[in-house]
């Protein structure tokens, strides 16, 4: 019988570097976004909070389609940085243990 030792150890390391890439993106990454992506549409894009949550705002006059798409933005960079390192962690994580078990 094989020790669990070795898939805990990953979940484990995993665990710690999505919380890394969290703090990470919160603290760094996520400003960056937002200054590029201000840049390139001609508006400031600040970050408020709202309700114990943070959301984009245009800085300044703006049109509603200009608030839409930073909404829409913020959505995709969010889903895009938070969402896919989970997925593709499980994926590694499981892809680790199959090559690890022999079969």
């Amino acid at each position: 019988m094989e020790s669990p030792l070795l898939p805990a150890a990953l979940v484990v390391l995993y665990a710690i570097f999505y919380a890394a890439w969290v703090l990470f993106f919160n603290r760094r990454l996520n400003a960056w976004i937002r200054g590029k992506i201000g840049a390139f549409f001609g508006f400031t894009v600040v970050e408020r909070m709202r309700l114990r949550t943070t959301a984009w705002e245009i800085k300044g006059p703006h049109t509603w389609e200009q608030g839409c798409l930073v909404r829409i933005l913020e959505f995709v960079t969010t889903f895009g940085c938070l969402g896919l390192p989970i997925f593709l962690g499980m994926a590694a994580v499981v892809l680790a243990l199959f090559a690890l078990s022999g079969e």
